[in-house]
């Protein structure tokens, strides 16, 4: 029997960024950034009639605590998972930190969008709340807690509860950076 099932593994990662987009971006020329991959086909209309946005949050949990990228744009988001006591995602923390942004490329569908998400003061203050005193306790904890959400249906009560009209079901996506190694 053949199977119709579409499975899709969006890409997300780290990487240097490398230039080539808006010249306001120049300054993260050899920076950390964030690469990802939305695959719902309702992202590309939601950016013809919604302006984007990024916001950051973290989530606590006893054992891990996880950092939280919302990207939205009308009745779509995408979050992605971050593992705040992974070393390497704390060193490109700092750098992201110091220049007050990051690059984000995302990929929808055959085109990229390069964009930086901004780190207000009140993101940084969450952010080192959330990883002060912390060791890493491994990539086990955090992963576990990521399905916990993914299955419990968080992210989704959450945007929902963002909806202007609670007759529109949000599309949601869900990444998780399992590691804060670069590739190239």
């Amino acid at each position: 029997m053949q199977s119709t099932t579409n499975i899709q593994t969006p890409v997300i990662g780290l990487s240097t960024y490398r230039g080539g987009a808006s010249e306001l971006l120049n300054p993260f020329i050899g920076d950390p950034c964030l690469i990802l991959e939305t695959v719902s086909p309702e992202w590309s209309q939601e950016y013809e009639s919604h302006k984007g946005a990024f916001r950051v949050t973290t989530l606590d949990h006893p054992e891990t605590p996880v950092l939280a990228l919302e990207m939205s744009a009308g009745k779509c988001y995408h979050f992605t998972l971050m593992d705040l006591t992974d070393p390497e995602l704390c060193s490109v923390l700092e750098t992201w930190i110091r220049k007050g942004c990051f690059v984000v490329a995302e990929r929808r569908g055959d085109q990229v969008a390069v964009s930086g998400c901004r780190l207000t003061d009140e993101y940084v203050r969450m952010i080192e709340k959330a990883r002060n005193g912390r060791v890493p306790c491994g990539s086990e904890a955090f992963l576990q807690f990521s399905q916990v959400l993914i299955q419990g249906g968080t992210c989704e009560r959450f945007a929902a509860s963002n909806m202007s009209s609670r007759d529109v079901e949000p599309v949601v996506e869900i990444q998780v950076l399992k590691s804060a190694t670069r590739c190239e």
